[in-house]
């Protein structure tokens, strides 16, 4: 699915942008994203990058002081679901501060 050239241009490339140039993604994009797979052919190391994502998380907010860069609503929060998460108003900037402990 992620490889589909009429919802994914140019699939072989390593383009992370074509998800903010987009604001987000298509929806088309949207829907056709299966990050770890479904089913029989789900990722088996699921769990074990999940788990290092919790820690990689702990770790940055163990060292940074986090704020928004600006003013958001709680209808700009609010998630959706496409088979990935993210917020209704597409983004949520974050300034991160070094701690000075």
């Amino acid at each position: 699915m992620h490889r589909n050239p009429k919802v994914f241009p140019d699939p072989e490339s390593f383009k992370p942008q074509r998800w903010i140039e987009t604001n987000g993604g298509t929806s088309e994009m949207r829907e056709h994203m299966f990050v770890w797979g479904y089913g029989n052919r789900i990722c088996a190391g699921q769990n074990m990058a999940i788990m290092e994502i919790k820690i990689m998380a702990a770790r940055i907010t163990e060292k940074y002081t986090l704020r928004l860069a600006g003013e958001k609503t709680h209808d700009d929060m609010v998630m959706m679901d496409h088979f990935i998460g993210f917020a209704k108003g597409h983004s949520c900037p974050l300034v991160f501060e070094r701690r000075k402990d």
